[in-house]
């Protein structure tokens, strides 16, 4: 199957393109470089520099291609970034997915895995959540996430669509090789390891006064390769589960505090913090009830907290020795 990986040079993208690789799918990688970077594509996958934005780019890539499928994750990710710009948010995320929808009615590719979130869901009323809870995103970012599912769920009644929505919580870890690589990196554990290394001078804790345990905000932590593997999985089983939603997490949720304590613990080092306000658009608690996905498709997390902060930590480690 020939296999189109939108946003393939990011962090979980080039992951997932290497899983397809080896598990013998003929994969492409389509990225406009906005965040994800060359080093990061796993080596012998075709790659061009498009912008989903650009209708012209994609319809080029579908006419040389002919690609059966599509694992989409390209996208801006940033929470507080999307509070601070909701524009661009709904132009890259919903007006890019738009472009990438039309070109594959257009050219008969029929199948599409796509990167959701849990911020679909906002402020749980219950934890874990399940896939039919209320849906109220209290941010762009999710905002525009869940405009995406609305829009294949209406294009699957009218065309040949098949798609699954894989809705995740905090992906993080490393697998070796690939692994985060942000230049302006935003995501809680890394920023532990660059605090511990001295790349940045602190780690900021945002909100202390959430209601849990201590106060810190909890959340679901899946490595990046239990991840990975559900996306493969989705493709793999498209032919009898699709037009679905499923949650992709442990069921587990650590908050933030825990896992700064438990990085200072796997690093042997202290890291430096500070204690900030809460960010506009953070919800205070988001666990899955992945039981849906374990059920249908047989997936099941691999890696716990301490494999993806101490795979997290190697990485980080390794990415500095090469830096000097």
């Amino acid at each position: 199957m020939k296999v189109l990986v939108t946003g393939g040079a990011g962090y979980i993208g080039s992951v997932t393109a290497h899983q397809l690789r080896q598990e013998g799918f003929d994969v492409v990688i389509m990225d406009n470089f906005s965040s994800g970077t060359r080093k990061s594509i796993p080596q012998k996958i075709p790659y061009h520099q498009a912008d989903l934005k650009n209708l012209n780019q994609i319809r080029e890539l579908f006419r040389q291609y002919r690609f059966e499928a599509v694992i989409h994750f390209a996208g801006l990710i940033s929470v507080s970034e999307s509070v601070a710009n909701p524009w661009i948010y709904y132009e890259n995320n919903v007006l890019g997915s738009l472009n990438l929808l039309r070109t594959m009615i257009e050219y008969g590719s029929s199948k599409i895995v796509f990167s959701s979130t849990a911020a679909v869901y906002g402020n749980p009323k219950r934890t874990p959540i399940k896939e039919h809870d209320p849906k109220c995103p209290i941010n762009p970012y999710g905002k525009t996430k869940l405009v995406v599912e609305e829009l294949l769920k209406s294009l699957s009644l009218r065309y040949s669509i098949k798609y699954v929505n894989l809705r995740y919580f905090n992906a993080a870890g490393a697998d070796g090789v690939l692994g985060e690589n942000h230049a302006n990196e935003i995501h809680l554990i890394p920023l532990l390891f660059w605090a511990s290394l001295g790349k940045i001078k602190r780690f900021s804790v945002y909100g202390r006064d959430y209601p849990t345990k201590d106060g810190t905000a909890v959340r679901d932590f899946i490595h990046v390769l239990d991840l990975a593997r559900a996306h493969t999985l989705g493709l793999k089983k498209m032919n009898r589960i699709y037009n679905q939603s499923f949650n992709v997490g442990t069921g587990k949720g650590y908050s933030v505090q825990e896992v700064y304590e438990r990085a200072e613990k796997i690093s042997s080092r202290e890291i430096p913090v500070s204690y900030q306000k809460r960010r506009p658009g953070d919800p205070a608690i988001l666990i899955a009830d992945s039981s849906m996905i374990r059920k249908k498709m047989g997936w099941r997390p691999q890696y716990g907290l301490d494999d993806i902060l101490e795979s997290a930590w190697e990485w980080e480690q390794k990415r500095v020795y090469q830096s000097c």
